[in-house]
């Protein structure tokens, strides 16, 4: 695990330069995370207007609610926008960082090196497209994802708690014993 968390920190160091571009990514992600607790109230709302017996009153609430959506989905769709955007400079920058890296570490070993089978031209491009292409996964886009769920989580559990406490008291029993 300490292996894998001084690599991860590593990699965090040479992508410093892109802090901003890190920091308005990560914003857009717990924006979008935000959103999507806040769809799912919008929704519930909806349907609970529903079970009202005015229909004056369900017309005008839908009215409402379905203008409430289009921004909600306006702003979901600049916020994921923004989100992706930006956390794929991030990682783009950081797969060029890695492989100018990894071909540097690969042009200082003698010739005798790229004789042997494993060590093939094509072999070293292959692994150079591959692992720096997966390290851009690692930081850009798991990061991403990591920060917008951990948003919702954070957004979703205290809207439950100030809701309905006892059932969110419940249900994060049950979540945390699963």
């Amino acid at each position: 695990f300490k292996e894998h968390a001084s690599s991860f920190w590593r990699l965090a160091k040479m992508n410093s330069p892109e802090w901003t571009y890190a920091l308005v990514g990560s914003i857009g992600s717990v924006v979008c995370g935000t959103l999507s607790a806040f769809f799912a109230y919008v929704l519930s709302a909806v349907l609970s207007v529903y079970y009202n017996q005015d229909h004056a009153y369900m017309i005008r609430e839908i009215g409402k609610y379905c203008y409430l959506l289009i921004g909600v989905s306006s702003a979901a769709l600049i916020f994921n926008t923004m989100q992706h955007f930006f956390w794929d400079v991030v990682g783009e920058n950081l797969t060029k960082r890695v492989r100018e890296k990894m071909l540097a570490a690969v042009l200082k070993n003698e010739m005798a090196w790229f004789d042997k089978e494993e060590n093939e031209s094509s072999r070293i491009a292959a692994r150079l497209a591959l692992d720096a292409n997966n390290v851009r996964s690692a930081i850009g886009d798991r990061i991403s994802v990591i920060m917008q769920n951990a948003a919702l989580l954070v957004v979703a559990c205290t809207a439950g708690f100030v809701l309905q406490w006892r059932l969110a008291l419940v249900l994060m029993v049950v979540f945390l014993y699963l």
